[in-house]
């Protein structure tokens, strides 16, 4: 049975590895091998998008992290002023 053209996106890529295996000239080979580049480069572009989502949520983190690290050492400085104000009287 020839493969049909609306039944493409519908395959597995099993199926689609399958049409491969017929002889390179058929039409059901020639349908199957830029399906299966389409959807290689779909997958690639939704790498990437991930990729760029992942390294802004990495860029917000470094900065919140820096953020805590500032707001620490500014609590640390104040408790330490703190203490040294304070005066030890001995009776």
């Amino acid at each position: 049975m020839p493969l049909q053209p609306d039944k493409l996106p519908t395959m597995t890529l099993l199926e689609l590895a399958q049409e491969l295996h017929k002889r390179e000239d058929s039409d059901d080979h020639l349908m199957a091998k830029p399906e299966i580049l389409r959807r290689q480069t779909q997958a690639q572009l939704d790498a990437c998008a991930a990729q760029e989502r992942s390294a802004r949520y990495m860029l917000w983190c470094a900065i919140a992290a820096t953020v805590t690290a500032l707001a620490a050492a500014v609590a640390a400085s104040i408790v330490i002023y703190f203490l040294s104000t304070l005066v030890v009287t001995t009776e």
